[in-house]
């Protein structure tokens, strides 16, 4: 494990806050992840522990360069009071998390860049994982968000559009008719159901609407199917490791009572 210079702000005892640990599989951290994990940590009030994963393994051209984007990343993380601490480690990406995990007690979170991918075993994480899509720029100039294939995903920008004027339609609609929504609301009887299903529909539309959103800015989180999967496996690992050996009792038959 080679460690870069650690800078710690703030008051309190960093080895008591909660973190959200950072991990580029590259010598720099992209600027989307790092304005991410900013604005993330600064609601949350949690401390940042940013990892390059090295996997030639001792290469001095990718420390110089990691510690650069570093102090990039601490400048940038300094004005809002929240501690940085930055290593470079060597080996696979989910080898790393996962002995960083282990070693830090407080990692509340994953946040890795879009040069991760499923084959690099982050499939085992038993803590929530979040890839930050790394922007592009087009022939044209403009900025677009990449998926895992590092293409646009086209679908999202209508439906969140569609949905976003759904939702302002939906909320217009009820205030600017909002007696004849609380005369309705109150009748009682089978009028009672109406709220019940408003809420539903706005909480349907709403919900597409912000789940294409973060899609469209490149913000996927850990599929339920694998959250599920390293929940079960890392569950698996605890009994395996609390498990100890029984004692067996023999007797001698032969042993003269």
């Amino acid at each position: 494990m080679t460690r870069s210079n650690i800078q710690k702000t703030g008051t309190k005892d960093r080895e008591e806050r909660r973190k959200i640990l950072v991990v580029s599989r590259n010598e720099r951290f992209e600027d989307d992840i790092v304005s991410y994990a900013t604005h993330l940590a600064e609601r949350l009030d949690y401390d940042i522990l940013a990892i390059n994963v090295d996997r030639k393994s001792g290469s001095q051209a990718f420390m110089a360069s990691a510690v650069r984007s570093a102090h990039k990343f601490r400048k940038a993380v300094s004005l809002s009071g929240i501690g940085l601490e930055h290593q470079v480690r060597a080996g696979g990406v989910g080898q790393v998390i996962e002995a960083i995990t282990h070693e830090y007690r407080r990692i509340e979170l994953v946040v890795i860049d879009s040069a991760i991918q499923a084959k690099d075993g982050i499939g085992n994480i038993a803590i929530p994982v979040f890839q930050v899509m790394e922007s592009t720029t087009s022939e044209k100039g403009e900025t677009v968000m990449a998926n895992q294939s590092g293409t646009a995903k086209p679908g999202h920008l209508g439906k969140t559009i569609g949905y976003g004027l759904a939702t302002a339609g939906l909320y217009a609609a009820v205030f600017m008719n909002s007696g004849t929504v609380m005369s309705n609301f109150t009748r009682g009887g089978w009028y009672a159901a109406m709220p019940i299903a408003t809420v539903f529909v706005f909480s349907f539309v709403h919900g597409a609407f912000a789940s294409h959103l973060w899609s469209l800015l490149g913000i996927e989180a850990m599929k339920k199917d694998a959250l599920n999967q390293t929940v079960t496996q890392a569950i698996q690992r605890k009994k395996q490791v609390q498990k100890k050996p029984g004692a067996r009792a023999y007797i001698n038959p032969f042993h003269r009572v």
